[in-house]
């Protein structure tokens, strides 16, 4: 059966504040929760550049797996006037070791996705994979590219991110490090 791939959340290419971890996009939930210190969304740094690209990287629950889709929820900060929505324009996905993730070059991953424009809405948007893609690695790398809102305080431009999930199934009996990559390298 279809699960939610993610095991855990590895890193993020900037993060604004230690609070606004990535780990906290691994939960569901979508509000700011009743201290300030227990937020439920990641958040960059700030950019005065609308074209800033950022990456978050998981870890996924097996070495290989088939996924469907990715879905995301962009952040919508009640607490500020207007309830501005923190969405990236784009996102792109791709697969591989952790090593592999942690590249800014999208050729080194072992499948990397076309960029799928994101709704600037709070609403968990459904990124559907051509045909099933095969996850080769044990790692997903989410590239956030492009700002769409300004933060009033700082006049920067920031992308946050409520909940991240990756639709698919792990594919049984690969045990972790018995994959081989072209180079003879264990995944």
């Amino acid at each position: 059966p279809l699960c939610s791939l993610i095991e855990s959340a590895v890193a993020a290419t900037s993060t604004d504040h230690p609070e606004e971890s990535v780990h906290n996009v691994l939960s569901a939930e979508t509000r700011v929760l009743d201290s300030f210190f227990k937020l439920c969304y990641w958040s960059s740094k700030g950019s005065e550049k609308r074209t800033a690209t950022d990456a978050l990287v998981f870890r996924l629950r097996a070495p290989l797996a088939v996924v469907t889709a990715v879905q995301i929820r962009p952040f919508e900060a009640h607490f500020q006037r207007g309830s501005p929505i923190y969405a990236p324009q784009t996102v792109r996905f791709g697969f591989g070791t952790e090593e592999e993730c942690a590249s800014e070059d999208a050729g080194g991953w072992n499948w990397a996705s076309d960029r799928f424009p994101m709704d600037q809405t709070n609403e968990l948007q459904t990124f559907h994979l051509p045909r099933g893609a095969l996850a080769v690695g044990g790692y997903l790398r989410v590239e956030l590219a492009g700002r769409t809102q300004r933060q009033e305080i700082d006049d920067l431009y920031y992308v946050c991110l409520s909940h991240v999930k990756v639709v698919g199934v792990g594919v049984d009996g690969v045990p972790k490090g018995t994959l081989v990559d072209p180079l003879g390298e264990a995944l």
